[in-house]
């Protein structure tokens, strides 16, 4: 997830304590754990969007 501002931040300070936060060249991002099911990740990434937060699936190969 990509927090757009503060109020963002502070709901996922509150209800997802569990991300790790890193620093990226445009601020900085929370990453949850690595899922092995796409369709898993999606309902997850859903749930985060639903709160009106930027959440994006990527894949490894």
């Amino acid at each position: 997830m990509i927090p757009q501002n503060e109020k963002q931040e502070q709901a996922i300070a509150q209800n997802f304590s569990d991300l790790t936060r890193y620093n990226v060249a445009e601020g900085f991002v929370y990453r949850s754990q690595p899922f092995y099911s796409r369709e898993f990740a999606k309902i997850f990434s859903n749930q985060y969007r639903a709160l009106n937060l930027f959440s994006i699936v990527t894949e490894m190969l």
